[in-house]
């Protein structure tokens, strides 16, 4: 049977524009008044695709959507996910909680293995960012959950693992996003196991490998990777 997909997290000090990822990930509110400093910067250097974009409205920045670019030579990401994070006012951590999901469910349906987030960066100081970097790592984990115990390698051939990686050019924020990220790995990593116990089919699980499975100790240390 296949483990569930492993999701390692960190945080790296790197500007946002030099940033080589498979996947950098910001975030926008559908009622900003022109874009905000990273993605500003991210547009300047990909010849105005994120302006042109909006300005063609197939991206509003609605709650819940997204829209892929995919980067140049002027930039480290070989792709930009764009994540509508709603209206400002309306904004709470579950905001960015949902953004991260979406942004690793969209990583792991594209095989990526390597992403980058930066969403933290459009609620300026709104949150604390140990409680956003908290809500990341839980969001990472719900969105990249897959329930394909029992389906071939051939018939869905999603990756074994991802990392990813929150990040700022201020080490001092990065710094603090980490103070949030172990207790957000160990939420998740403990919600996609009690998620598989669920889904698996009455032959596999029954009460008494409920229970039994309750007794068992586990570790939910997060997974630090050192591949960046």
């Amino acid at each position: 049977m296949k483990e569930i997909i492993e999701v390692g997290l960190k945080t790296r000090t790197v500007d946002f524009s030099k940033c080589k990822t498979e996947l950098l990930a910001v975030g926008h509110f559908s009622d900003a008044k022109g874009l905000d400093k990273v993605n500003a910067e991210l547009n300047r250097k990909l010849d105005g695709a994120i302006e042109r974009l909006i300005e063609l409205g197939d991206f509003e920045g609605k709650d819940g959507t997204r829209a892929l670019l995919y980067g140049n030579p002027n930039i480290g990401a070989k792709r930009v996910l764009l994540l509508g994070l709603g209206e400002r006012k309306k904004a709470t951590l579950d905001t960015i909680r949902r953004a991260a999901a979406s942004a690793a469910n969209r990583a792991v349906s594209m095989k990526v293995e390597k992403m980058s987030l930066a969403l933290h960066r459009a609620f300026g100081g709104r949150f604390d960012l140990g409680k956003m970097g908290r809500a990341c790592a839980e969001g990472t984990h719900f969105g990249s959950f897959r329930y394909d115990e029992f389906v071939t390698e051939s018939e869905n051939g999603r990756p074994e693992k991802i990392g990813v990686e929150l990040i700022d050019s201020d080490t001092s924020k990065t710094r603090k996003l980490n103070n949030g990220i172990n207790k957000g790995v160990i939420i998740g990593r403990a919600q996609s196991y009690a998620r598989t116990l669920m889904n698996r089919p009455a032959n596999i699980i029954n009460p008494a490998k409920i229970a039994a499975a309750a007794k068992t100790k586990r570790s939910w240390q997060p997974k630090v990777w050192g591949v960046y």
